[in-house]
């Protein structure tokens, strides 16, 4: 009990460290709504903007967040952008881009020199717009947001075409028309932009076909967007291409397109607008009365927008005039909710610890339940291992006897095999004396036939030498020399010969296959101890022929100049002694 009792106090002890941070959540929250508020009243409310941002404001310095500080001014930059204090904008958005610098906030960074280059296009500073432009760009691709990317290349090429760079800024759209078509997903609303640009470009440069076809792809993504408004101004701009094209019946239906979705739209100053562009259009074409029409309905809407205005202010003062009231109800309200924020949190704390002390005690339970499971494990397996070493015994008793067996017989297997290996032995020491005794045998009548026909050789040879002293005695000589080598062939190929240097034959044809049968034969002399000259006698050769022969046997069997022949030949066995057994 007393680790449980601890494993308690310190679960109590964590949800205790966890409060800070419940606590510290909440605020942020509270920012992101506040900040989805001020998104929705921009256009509407600038108040109650002003007042959202202020509460942002001091949220964030409360719990010290300087991103949503940042965030924060950048939002009041956006109101005096609105309401035409460019100056004070450009000043709130460099405290911005300080404050994102410090933090090392590259999205934020990347927001502010954003609304900085708009600000700075509105003043006129191109220069400075496209510096703040590039830096935004640089940002974008660095921390890979593609929407920012976008942004800063719209605002570049938008600069061009302030700076009637034209052929520049048409470059650029389509650059980008190319981009967000190869990585943006949703891009109507891009495109839309994209191609009304592209139609006042190619109309200030008189290239009006193309103007009609980027005019078209507009209104095509107008209609499928259902945004009337954009609509109008689109077709007013195609009403006024076709006209300077003289298609002046193209041109009328283009506009009455642009009057029937006017009367969809409930917005006074599109109709203003829309009035003022068909008078310039019926001025264009001369149709005076039709123009006077048009500007009469603009003046009244005019005057009706006055009336609108006027009314606003009205509502605006009266705006004013509740918003201390509003202020006060409003920090009541935050204390009720931070008031009732905390009361969550320690009814939070208190549920948590209930269950973790249920927890603990359902652990302990398990696990004294788990520990009587293990002791009656062990019990049993001590049991289980007790029976397997006594098997386990009982098998190495009856292994340890039939390996005793097996060593018997295998000790008894090797007595006879000894005995085998015995008798097999004196049998091949029989048989090799019996096979050596007959090769010897053999040799010696080899032999004695060699010496036989050496010697008859000799006579012949100085037989025919006396011949040589008689007059007319070539045809003799020649016949005597025919009969010394069909003597000798005769011999050389005789069965004795061949079988008792059958095995030698063999064996130096493993050595060197390209051996001939003079070369084989010239062996056998030269193991024999003959001489040069003598195997010049007994083969009918010169002695400088047959030393030829022995240099290129040498060669064959690759033997080093200080080897003896002889000795390597008489080394090579004349018997096949795999062959000695049988």
């Amino acid at each position: 009990m007393p680790t449980i009792a601890r494993f308690i106090v310190f679960l109590l002890l964590f949800c205790l460290l966890l409060l800070p941070n419940i606590q510290a959540q909440t605020p942020s929250a509270q920012m992101v709504a506040l900040d989805s508020m001020m998104n929705t009243l921009y256009l509407s409310d600038i108040d109650s903007c002003l007042r959202l941002n202020e509460r942002i404001e001091a949220i964030a310095k409360e719990v010290g967040a300087k991103d949503w500080i940042g965030k924060s001014k950048l939002n009041l930059a956006f109101i005096n952008t609105i309401q035409g204090d460019y100056i004070e904008s450009v000043r709130l958005i460099y405290e911005a881009i300080d404050l994102f610098e410090k933090e090392g906030d590259d999205k934020g960074l990347a927001e502010s020199y954003e609304q900085l280059a708009i600000v700075l296009k509105n003043l006129q500073k191109i220069t400075e717009s496209n510096e703040a432009a590039q830096k935004q760009l640089e940002l974008a691709e660095k921390i890979e947001s593609k929407e920012l990317f976008i942004n800063a290349k719209m605002i570049l090429a938008s600069n061009m075409m302030q700076n009637k760079d034209l052929e520049g800024a048409e470059n650029a759209y389509k650059s980008i028309i190319a981009y967000i078509k190869k990585n943006i997903t949703e891009t109507d609303l891009y495109e839309i932009a994209i191609y009304n640009n592209l139609a006042i470009i190619y109309k200030s440069q008189n290239r009006l076909e193309k103007a009609i076809i980027y005019s078209q792809k507009s209104i095509d993504l107008n209609l499928k967007k259902q945004d009337y408004i954009a609509l109008v101004k689109t077709y007013n701009n195609l009403a006024s291409t076709y006209a300077d094209m003289n298609q002046i019946d193209k041109a009328d239906s283009i506009l009455s397109l642009s009057q029937y979705y006017l009367s969809k739209v409930n917005a006074p100053n599109t109709h203003y607008n829309s009035y003022i562009s068909y008078a310039n259009y019926y001025n264009k074409l001369k149709r005076y009365e039709q123009e006077a029409n048009y500007l009469k309905k603009a003046i009244d809407m005019k005057d009706s927008l006055n009336a609108i205005n006027q009314k606003e202010q009205a509502i605006a003062l009266e705006k004013e005039f509740k918003s201390k009231e509003d202020r006060i109800k409003i920090k009541l309200l935050e204390a009720e909710v931070e008031k009732e924020r905390v009361k969550n949190a320690y009814w939070v704390i208190t549920v948590v610890a209930i269950i973790l002390i249920i927890v603990a005690i359902l652990y302990s339970v398990k696990q004294k339940i788990k520990m009587q499971k293990e002791q009656k494990q062990k019990v049993d397996l001590a049991f289980a291992n007790t029976k397997k070493e006594l098997e386990i015994k009982n098998m190495n008793n009856e292994k340890l006897n039939l390996e005793k067996l097996n060593y018997q017989q295998a000790i008894q297997l090797q007595q006879l095999e000894n005995e085998k290996m015995k008798t097999l032995k004196q049998k091949t020491e029989i048989r090799k004396a019996e096979l050596e005794r007959q090769l010897e045998i053999k040799e010696i009548e080899l032999n004695a036939s060699i010496i036989s026909t050496l010697r008859r050789n000799e006579a012949l040879q100085a037989l025919k030498q006396d011949l040589r002293e008689v007059n007319n005695a070539s045809t003799l000589i020649k016949k005597l020399d025919r009969i010394i080598t069909v003597e000798e062939e005769v011999y050389v190929t005789s069965t004795k010969f061949e079988e008792v240097n059958k095995h030698f034959f063999e064996n130096l044809k493993q050595i060197n296959p390209k051996l001939t049968h003079n070369d084989l034969k010239i062996c056998v002399y030269a193991r024999m101890n003959m001489s040069t000259k003598e195997i010049a006698d007994i083969t009918n050769r010169s002695i400088k022929t047959v030393e030829g022969t022995r240099m290129r046997i040498r060669k064959k069997l690759k033997l080093d100049a200080e080897e003896s022949l002889n000795e390597f030949l008489k080394a090579i066995p004349l018997l096949d002694s795999s062959k000695i057994i049988a």
